[in-house]
């Protein structure tokens, strides 16, 4: 962090780009909320002159003010200014107009109006806020579920809420935005509704997004429909596992990564009507990870996640088998252009057993060129690329015609004077 009695003179690129790159961080990680007003296409092209100076965003204690960096001084000192959007717009984009800026401020301040917050954490006022709020798969009535009630009651187990927002002017409180929150964690999943006003209050109620895993071991509520598990659906591609000691149900992102339940059967959590579906979970060889077995990679008789396979695997392009990454073999192909233009070439990475029986490696260039591109030569029983063959020729053939002139040279030449 520079400080303010650091900065003399101009600064440097070092300088900038450390401001750049934490301004470029905070909107990453969510600490800054994007103005959608400066997103309409009218006001974009307007306002990327200004994008990497001042980084406007929703101001953090002052919504629905705006909040920027007027200069890269200001920037280094990680200084920001909080104006009104019209006052912004007005002073930087005067281009657009008187009423424009009415609407664009209109439209801005309407996302901040009064809306209260709750958090439901019971069975019963979490399936309500989700049947009376936003539209989804799991917003239903009871019948729309095989086991009979909306299974989002089942996250009522204690470690989760629902974060709900709803419209005070509404006579019917109607609920405009809501989010699954691990209430220990302080972490929140995805919004469904009414999002930036929903950023906005999580963030004021020192909630952040989940970074991944953050929902692991929350506790779920049991209960079985013709012995089959009752679970909602999970974002996010969480799972619902059992503790093989004690029956506890509880999320999880793998078969193996509970720190804090011996991990029994596991199950599915993306289906929609209420019931979960066996898993199928295998594991992959290298990682460890649990996988379900229609997701499987496989190699030399190992099994692979996704991630794994393709960090240490590739298909050869030529028989499409696996191969590791560090036994390929860079291929030379050349074909002959269809409308009978130049000769199209390019190249494949081929398994190590493609490369030995259909490729063969240049002597003067080591490249490796499939048949079509390699030439024996009769001079020195050596096999060329086509380009190091026609070069190595040439130079035969400058040193024979070298030869021949020098044998025709007359006599008299080499006289004595």
């Amino acid at each position: 962090m520079y400080h303010v009695n650091e900065i003399i003179g101009p600064l440097s690129r070092d300088q900038i780009a450390s401001f750049q790159w934490r301004e470029h961080h905070r909107f990453n990680t969510k600490q800054y909320f994007f103005i959608k007003a400066l997103s309409e296409p009218d006001v974009l092209d307007l306002y990327n002159k200004f994008r990497e100076t001042h980084w406007a965003h929703v101001s953090i204690k002052r919504a629905p003010q705006i909040a920027f960096t007027p200069t890269e001084f200001d920037g280094v000192k990680d200084r920001q200014v909080s104006l009104k959007l019209g006052r912004y717009l007005t002073r930087f984009m005067p281009e657009l107009g008187e009423a424009r800026i009415l609407e664009l401020v209109q439209q801005h301040n309407a996302q901040f109006d009064i809306r209260a917050t709750h958090i439901a954490k019971t069975p019963r006022t979490i399936s309500t806020v989700y049947q009376r709020g936003v539209n989804s798969c799991m917003a239903h009535s009871h019948y729309h579920y095989l086991p009979d009630y909306n299974p989002t009651a089942l996250y009522g187990a204690g470690d989760i809420g629902v974060f709900f927002m709803w419209d005070k002017s509404s006579k019917r409180r109607r609920i405009t935005g809501r989010v699954l929150v691990h209430l220990e964690n302080m972490a929140y999943g995805r919004i469904y509704g009414d999002d930036q006003r929903m950023e906005v209050a999580l963030a004021k109620a020192g909630y952040h997004p989940d970074g991944g895993g953050e929902f692991q071991d929350a506790r779920i509520l049991s209960d079985t429909h013709d012995g089959i598990q009752v679970c909602p659906y999970f974002d996010n591609g969480y799972r619902l596992a059992k503790c093989s000691e004690t029956g506890q149900l509880f999320m999880s992102t793998s078969c193996n990564s509970s720190a804090k339940y011996n991990t029994g059967e596991i199950w599915d959590a993306d289906q929609t009507n209420g019931l979960a579906e066996e898993n199928g979970m295998e594991q992959c060889s290298s990682c460890a990870d649990g996988v379900h077995e229609d997701a499987l990679y496989y190699a030399y008789d190992e099994q692979y996640c996704e991630s794994c396979y393709y960090d240490r695997f590739m298909c050869c392009e030529n028989c499409s088998d696996p191969t590791e990454h560090d036994d390929t073999v860079e291929v030379h192909r050349a074909r002959p252009a269809s409308d009978g233009g130049n000769t199209i070439h390019w190249t494949e990475m081929w398994c190590p057993h493609c490369a030995g029986g259909e490729a063969t490696c240049c002597s003067d260039c080591s490249e490796c060129h499939e048949a079509d591109g390699i030439q024996h030569s009769d001079h020195d029983d050596e096999v060329r690329c086509n380009s190091c063959h026609e070069t190595h020729e040439n130079q035969i053939a400058e040193q024979q015609q070298s030869e021949v002139q020098t044998d025709e040279t007359p006599i008299e030449q080499y006289a004595p004077v």
